[in-house]
């Protein structure tokens, strides 16, 4: 079963755009040349292709976000798609994306959900048989144009 995917995550990146995003104690500088994601179908379709099933392994590439989480028959996947949302922008809540990064996973997802060049996403999750005999839940979002890594500070 795939699941639809709420954009409700969204307001993490307008919080930002506007300078209400706040991370550490501080709140972040506004992001004014950022614009709204539009959701794109194909990258959708491309997400739902490579967790379909919930293969052992998946490989990210750049301008990616994947979770999997492990779970049981009565597991909400909108709580899961909450959680994995929350997690990847966890690292900028901490500690924004100052001078001193690091180009961790942690970073990365969240690099992804704030680049400012971003125009559209495509998500999946896939709770379907296969994943639930596996006792695994897995999400994947797909972002284009992607952040380039290593990080450079954000525009403003």
């Amino acid at each position: 079963m795939l699941v639809s995917f709420p954009m409700t995550f969204l307001c993490d990146r307008r919080l930002l755009a506007t300078g209400w995003a706040k991370y550490d104690t501080k709140y972040a500088e506004p992001a004014t040349k950022m614009i709204e994601l539009q959701y794109d179908k194909v990258l959708e379709d491309s997400a739902i292709a490579k967790i379909t099933d919930c293969p052992d392994t998946v490989t990210t590439t750049d301008g990616e976000n994947f979770w999997k989480k492990t779970v049981t028959g009565t597991s909400k996947p909108e709580d899961a798609i909450k959680t994995a949302m929350a997690k990847w922008w966890n690292s900028f809540e901490i500690r924004g994306f100052g001078d001193d990064r690091k180009n961790t996973n942690a970073v990365k997802s969240a690099a992804h959900i704030a680049y400012d060049k971003a125009t559209k996403i495509g998500c999946a999750v896939d709770a379907g048989e296969a994943c639930l005999k596996k006792g695994l839940l897995y999400i994947l979002c797909k972002y284009d144009p992607y952040v380039s890594f290593p990080l450079e500070k954000y525009h403003l």
